[in-house]
């Protein structure tokens, strides 16, 4: 029986596995724009201009 799509959260990883997860998840000052979203998605998790760009769009910046 399929149920669709799965999330794991940090919170998950820390139940499960016992692990600390501690600090702070983003590091910006103040809210970013898109622009800003798509450049730190290419810089830290390594996504492409068009990868970024698609998750930013069908996402709505959540």
């Amino acid at each position: 029986m399929l149920s669709g799509a799965m999330t794991v959260t940090l919170d998950d990883v820390h139940c499960l596995l016992h692990l600390p997860i501690e600090g702070s998840l983003l590091d910006y000052k103040s809210i970013p724009i898109k622009t800003d979203g798509v450049g730190m998605m290419m810089e830290y998790i390594g996504s492409t201009k068009k990868e970024a760009e698609f998750e930013v769009k069908t996402t709505k910046g959540a």
